[in-house]
């Protein structure tokens, strides 16, 4: 396991802001490159990323696994937006293989211990078994509740636990994971706070934030 902690200082002004048969194939409109390998979407501030190789049948698959949040710190009041991101950098299909969960799912945990993940409710469907491959070039995503276009849409984090109780103030871990062999998750660290976010921030002019960002 790799862990990278850096520390992130926050800038405070009025908010926060520093083709087979059965397969999902999704084909971005423009080529990538390296701008795109290393910048967020519009609105994701607090952002991790890792270059992963895959030996295949076909060759080397090379992607960036990343994933990120629309803030650093949430008040009770707010709700947790993230942009997950597979986008291949390589010259063979990236392959995300049938799988009795979902491939692609979002965790939440504090201390090590889980706290909620995407896929809780929801039962599991048929196209879930379907593989998903991410041609050259091109780019798979999907967003929990942010205003990014995406391959996927889905509801945001409401600061609930399994158990539907909101959460109490803290850090947590914001993971991304990608069920296939050899790619890692990727997190970033996140701060709940009693009073609305940026209040709290305006109070604390001239503080940081440690802002832990990992690849498991």
């Amino acid at each position: 396991m790799v862990r990278r902690w850096w520390l992130a200082g926050l800038m405070v002004a009025a908010g926060i802001t520093p083709g087979a048969k059965g397969a999902i194939l999704y084909d971005s409109a423009a080529p990538v490159n390296e701008a795109v390998m290393s910048t967020p979407p519009e609105g994701i501030v607090n952002w991790n990323a890792v270059v992963v190789e895959v030996e295949t049948p076909e060759g080397i698959a090379r992607y960036e696994h990343a994933m990120g949040t629309d803030k650093f710190v949430y008040g009770l009041d707010e709700s947790v937006k993230v942009f997950h991101r597979i986008t291949n950098i390589g010259d063979v299909d990236v392959v995300f293989p049938p799988n009795s969960n979902p491939r692609f799912n979002l965790q939440v945990r504090r201390d090590d211990e889980l706290v909620w993940f995407w896929s809780a409710d929801k039962p599991l469907r048929p196209e879930s078994r379907t593989s998903v491959v991410v041609p050259p070039d091109s780019i798979y995503s999907i967003s929990y509740g942010t205003d990014s276009n995406a391959t996927v849409e889905r509801e945001a984090w409401s600061l609930l636990d399994l158990d539907g109780e909101l959460v109490s103030p803290g850090v947590f871990d914001v993971i991304a994971v990608a069920v296939v062999e050899s790619t890692p998750s990727v997190s970033v660290g996140i701060r709940i706070v009693p009073e609305p976010a940026s209040a709290l921030l305006l109070l604390t002019l001239g503080g940081g934030l440690f802002v832990r960002r990992r690849c498991l």
